[in-house]
């Protein structure tokens, strides 16, 4: 699909005995410090593609060729129609770009889903809130806000021994670690909210924008000064403010922290 493989002699092949141009393989590994080259661990032999017709099928992938209209869309060049299925978290919108994990089965050639899943990378804030509405929650940052769904399917927990079971149980200036993902239409769905001890205030996010000059950035809509922060890459190494900057491109994720929640984020992170 275009994107760059790194191996060597380290790298473990199975079910095939070489490499050839047109070989269909599986490919696992990690990712190196831009984020654009996969560096090989092992690369097995697979077969191409799904049959036209199949019983039970998965699959997982990005988004393309979305149609709204009859909510059908490509992934991985396997056309899929969701107009029957069910949605996870159900407030999730399908759009070009977004990840994720349809289950089904196909006639025809047509995967015919009947749950599709958001995957890919969770926005992740733990920091106390600023606000609980019905269906809702909101943080504070630098006097803008980040407001975050919930829904009938977000998981609810507290780790304080204090049980919830409803947003309810919740109120401004509790502590909570947040999972989340965006769906898409710029809308933060949650999906567990846990009540926690207070501690370091941290946002894993992607990058919407930054100035390498000003040492800013911006995730989830809200600017943050990274100035007086120490830097490190992906594998927890000290780096500048200048490589930092120089490795970060949109939409890639990093995590931010104040340490001592005093307003100030004093260490960020490439996301590995």
């Amino acid at each position: 699909n275009g994107f760059a493989v790194s191996y060597d002699g380290n790298t473990q092949l199975d079910d095939i005995s070489a490499l050839s141009e047109g070989l269909f393989v599986e490919v696992e590994g990690r990712l190196d410090g831009l984020g654009t080259t996969l560096i090989a661990e092992e690369i097995e032999g697979e077969h191409e593609g799904l049959d036209d017709d199949m019983d039970d099928t998965e699959i997982q992938g990005m988004i393309s060729s979305y149609d709204p209209g009859n909510n059908t869309f490509v992934i991985q060049g396997q056309q899929v129609d969701a107009s029957g299925a069910v949605f996870y978290p159900n407030s999730l919108v399908l759009a070009d770009g977004l990840i994720v994990e349809v289950e089904g089965y196909i006639v025809n050639g047509v995967l015919f889903a009947e749950k599709v899943k958001q995957r890919g990378k969770k926005i992740e804030i733990d920091a106390p809130l600023s606000a609980v509405g019905n269906d809702s929650v909101t943080f504070t940052f630098n006097g803008s806000y980040v407001v975050v769904q919930i829904s009938n399917q977000t998981e609810l927990e507290d780790d304080t021994g204090n049980p919830v079971s409803q947003l309810a149980d919740f109120s401004a200036g509790n502590f909570v670690e947040l999972e989340a993902f965006e769906d898409g239409s710029g809308v933060i769905n949650a999906k567990e909210v846990e009540r926690e001890f207070p501690d370091d205030i941290e946002i894993e996010a992607p990058v919407d924008g930054f100035n390498a000059a000003n040492q800013t950035v911006e995730l989830l809509g809200i600017s943050f000064d990274l100035s007086a922060a120490s830097f490190e890459d992906g594998n927890d190494v000290n780096i500048s403010a200048t490589t930092f900057f120089n490795l970060l491109s949109i939409g890639k994720f990093i995590e931010i922290k104040d340490t001592d929640s005093n307003g100030i984020f004093d260490k960020a992170e490439l996301d590995d």
